[in-house]
């Protein structure tokens, strides 16, 4: 699939077969809870540092050099076996209804940076430098947040991905176009 890298970067959801038929049936998409959720969403209220959201959409930043077919973050959720099987995966609009809900990025998985974020935190070691791993993107202006999106993919991290979060479910309107890969 040929698709042109607008912004520097392509804003990619893998998916799973039967949640894509959910957002074609026009309902509204979001990730599941995570199992940290406790514990990060305690270290975001308390230090006010990133913003956490149970309710989210993750979505990997692709950079204009890598495929999307290859990338890592493919692997959805826990199923590490993800890549032995078909991957859905919609690219999204880069307006303004999207942008304006993505409030954090980080250079690497954000499942991962934010629970070692809390764990130090509850452990009451430094966790200065994971932190430097992420953007919040709260209070950027659109342009400060494309530039952040591309920060992440230019710096991506052990996992050789880029993550961002989606504040809210998304739907077919966020959707540009669809892919799968094999």
């Amino acid at each position: 699939m040929n698709t042109s890298v607008v912004e520097g970067f392509l804003l990619v959801v893998f998916l799973e077969p039967e949640d894509k038929q959910l957002i074609l049936e026009g309902k509204a998409f979001c990730c599941k809870s995570e199992q940290e959720a406790s514990r990060i969403e305690d270290f975001s209220r308390r230090m006010r540092k990133l913003p956490y959201s149970r309710k989210f959409v993750s979505i990997a930043v692709i950079g204009p050099n890598e495929e999307i077919c290859k990338s890592a973050a493919r692997i959805y959720g826990d199923d590490y076996n993800g890549l032995d099987r078909r991957t859905e995966y919609a690219i999204l609009k880069t307006g303004d209804s999207v942008i304006d809900f993505i409030n954090i990025a980080g250079r690497d998985d954000l499942r991962q940076l934010l629970s070692q974020i809390s764990d130090r935190w509850k452990r009451h070691d430094l966790y200065d430098s994971l932190l430097r791993m992420t953007k919040d993107m709260r209070q950027m202006t659109r342009s400060e947040k494309l530039k952040a999106l591309r920060w992440a993919t230019v710096h991506s991290g052990n996992h050789d991905y880029s993550e961002a979060r989606l504040n809210r479910c998304i739907t077919a309107d966020d959707v540009a176009c669809w892919g799968s890969c094999d």
